[in-house]
């Protein structure tokens, strides 16, 4: 049937109407849109306040420096902050940002903030992110830049969220670029291997120097599917050097890829604590070590009355494999398996114990301490005493809400009428 020309003018007017609700309806349904006037921290964080839970906050393209004289934008609403994106919206680390747990940007609710670059300070640990109170926070397509002084990316204190697709680079070998402590119940609660109860740090690039991270004092985190292109460890702290001193709770690891070449670096130092290691890779041959260690045992500490700790004193505190308080040996093991380096299974690197250990316990190796088949099981296979043991859901859930578009008029198709 043909359209008459009030037919097709009615479908024009109908499609004008679809258009301009799908301007505003754009996004979640439950969202408005709220553009800061500037990618100025003062403007960003007036976008905030006038944001409820559920709305997007836009950054708009454009350069500022945040944190002066430790200034911090505020993110503590359920909300989306987004830039423009990566090499848009640039913002620069002042170098009299907060350092440590007081970063530029602080997570207390269950926000998400991403896209857009990230420069550091060159003027000391100042840090990008830091996060506290609420849990399922994410941060996500970030480039983040390292300064040269051990600047950090994220400093994750008692709770739990996301970090993934990120580009982060570290400027210096002591830059500890995520940095996490758990509750501080920790060590009183049943371990949450397998579990949501953890810090994710998924799919990112670290590239430089550094540390990937430093999982400290009562911290569970799980990281996976992460590249590493420089001589970066993945680190997990015991309790000899730690304030306050309590040590890593447990890691996963897994899946993970190194493709640094150069030799002499470690990829893996684990200090403390439990978990599960599997099917990670160094692509190299080269002399790259995985590290099993209890400082304890290696010197002095001030957390041990800067004794040594010898075999005798077996289990130490929150040394590696053992659990809940009171300690146990072996009451919760680490499992490795199926991790290569340069094709052939991982083979592990002991340190010695410094000569006052040796002068106070005698001649022996920590490994006598972290023994295998109590402390940890290595194999190249998932081992049967693992069967029951599966990862958290892939991709991380919080990875279902997808970067918006800003609203745009989209015009009506034109027909021509006859």
């Amino acid at each position: 049937m043909a359209l008459s020309k009030s037919n097709i003018e009615q479908c024009i007017i109908f499609g004008l109407i679809i258009n301009i609700a799908l301007f505003l309806f754009a996004g979640p349904v439950s969202a408005a849109f709220h553009t800061a006037a500037s990618c100025s921290m003062a403007d960003v964080q007036a976008a905030i306040t006038n944001a409820s839970a559920g709305d997007i906050v836009l950054i708009p393209a454009g350069a500022a420096i945040w944190g002066d004289g430790g200034s911090y934008l505020s993110v503590n609403k359920q909300i989306t902050v987004q830039g423009a994106g990566q090499g848009q919206t640039i913002i620069t680390l002042s170098d009299s940002g907060g350092r440590y747990g007081n970063g530029t940007i602080r997570i207390s609710a269950a926000a998400t903030v991403r896209s857009m670059t990230i420069n550091g300070s060159n003027a000391g640990p100042v840090c990008a992110f830091s996060t506290s109170t609420s849990n399922d926070w994410r941060i996500t397509d970030i480039d983040y830049n390292g300064g040269a002084a051990g600047a950090y990316f994220a400093y994750v204190g008692n709770v739990y969220g996301l970090i993934d697709s990120n580009d982060i680079t570290g400027g210096v070998g002591n830059a500890e670029l995520i940095f996490v402590r758990g509750p501080s119940n920790s060590w009183q609660t049943p371990h949450s291997i397998g579990s949501s109860d953890n810090l994710f740090i998924e799919d990112n690039t670290f590239n430089g120097q550094g540390y990937v991270c430093d999982i400290n004092s009562d911290g569970r985190a799980v990281l996976r599917f992460n590249t590493i292109t420089g001589p970066m460890k993945i680190d997990g702290h015991g309790k000899a050097s730690n304030t306050p001193p309590r040590g890593v709770r447990h890691m996963e690891v897994y899946n993970n890829i190194w493709t640094y070449s150069g030799p002499y670096w470690a990829a893996l130092e684990i200090r403390g604590g439990g978990g599960r290691v599997f099917d990670n890779t160094i692509a190299s041959s080269a002399t790259i070590w995985v590290i099993l260690t209890e400082y304890a045992a290696t010197s002095t500490w001030p957390n041990f009355g800067n004794i040594c700790q010898c075999p005798a004193n077996y289990p130490i505190d929150d040394q590696i494999g053992v659990g809940m308080d009171p300690k146990v040996g072996g009451s919760e093991p680490l499992y490795l398996w199926g991790n290569t380096k340069g094709g052939t299974n991982w083979v592990l690197t002991w340190k010695a114990p410094s000569s006052a250990c040796v002068q106070t316990c005698g001649t022996f190796s920590v490994s006598e301490i972290i023994k295998e088949g109590r402390e940890y099981f290595m194999s190249e296979t998932k081992p049967a005493a693992m069967s029951g043991y599966m990862p958290y859901t892939y991709p991380h859930p919080l990875r279902t809400v997808q970067p918006v578009q800003q609203p745009q008029l989209i015009p009506p198709q034109r027909l021509r009428l006859n």
